[in-house]
């Protein structure tokens, strides 16, 4: 039998299916460039008979530009990867954020910098501290830490650290 080598770009593989060079480039008739008012040359646009256009909103300056500023063209994730002209636009630019805006806009929601993800730290290394301590109290080390009237101390301590285990990741949690 014989074998042959078959480069894995052969079968879309490894290159990211397409080269940059063999990218498609998005067409005036396509129906995602109509729907979503995607004109080539955004500085020709008359902003009169446009109304969805916005003087300044070019493609190089919105979020969804995956390029650098200077590209220009480079893939749009709205219009399915296809390659858009740097100076165009369309009806859903939306404002390149910094790095340091982004992070501010993060921080309220579960960023590192948070008070509910500090909470969720804290919460968490006392969930492991009382997990830890459960072997340790089965075998008379130390005295279990937590009396719940009805239950044993082992039930009382186990429940203890599954509640802290429990709030850590519902602080923890990215939405």
């Amino acid at each position: 039998m014989l074998f042959t080598l078959i480069p894995a770009s052969a079968f879309g593989l490894g290159t990211g299916g397409i080269s940059s060079a063999q990218r498609i480039r998005l067409a005036d008739s396509d129906k995602r460039a109509i729907s979503l008012g995607y004109v080539r040359d955004a500085l020709g646009v008359d902003a009169k008979k446009q109304v969805t256009f916005t003087q300044g909103h070019f493609c190089s300056n919105s979020q969804h530009f995956a390029g650098d500023a200077e590209d220009s063209s480079t893939p749009c994730a709205v219009v399915g990867g296809k390659q858009v002209n740097a100076k165009g636009c369309c009806i859903v630019w939306v404002k390149k954020t910094s790095r340091l805006e982004r992070t501010s806009m993060a921080s309220a929601n579960g960023h590192p910098s948070s008070l509910r993800h500090r909470f969720g730290i804290g919460v968490f290394a006392a969930g492991l501290v009382l997990v830890a301590w459960l072997p340790l109290g089965v075998f008379g080390v130390v005295p279990f830490a937590f009396v719940l009237p009805g239950e044993t101390a082992l039930r009382a301590h186990a429940s203890a650290a599954i509640a802290c285990l429990l709030v850590a990741a519902w602080a923890l949690w990215r939405r």
